[in-house]
């Protein structure tokens, strides 16, 4: 009965410690308002919604560009996934976000260059969601 009690409580920590990456985790927006000047633009803490950033930024089309580029010269915003609370760290991706204001596209850089063009339907995602 002892081991049943134990292996049952060891499965719902499992379970809670895998569904939660994301409950930890909170999306830090910074506003780029002149060379090496930056301002917090917002933070999302909902696990939900901090889900759905990381979908869409795992799933772009990444082009890693054959130029070396500042991707802050031309970002209007950047943003990364921050542990909350936590002293697990990983190794963190900075995104940058150039908003075309004219025709509302979107394009997104990591800081180590690759690149991609957000689909209507996701750029609207982050819209909502990064208050940009």
């Amino acid at each position: 009965m002892k081991i049943r009690a134990g292996l049952s409580a060891l499965i719902l920590l499992f379970i809670l410690t895998a569904c939660s990456i994301n409950d930890r985790q909170e999306v830090v927006v910074q506003k780029i308002t002149g060379e090496h000047q930056y301002k917090l633009h917002t933070k999302v803490t909902n696990s939900k919604q901090v889900a759905k950033i990381r979908n869409i930024m795992s799933n772009g089309d990444w082009v890693k560009s054959s130029t070396k580029t500042n991707p802050e010269e031309k970002a209007s915003y950047f943003f990364a996934f921050e542990y909350k609370k936590s002293r697990a760290q990983g190794k963190v991706v900075t995104y940058y976000i150039k908003i075309d204001k004219p025709s509302g596209t979107m394009r997104a850089t990591k800081d180590n260059g690759a690149t991609f063009a957000l689909s209507e339907k996701d750029a609207a995602t982050l819209r909502l969601l990064l208050k940009f």
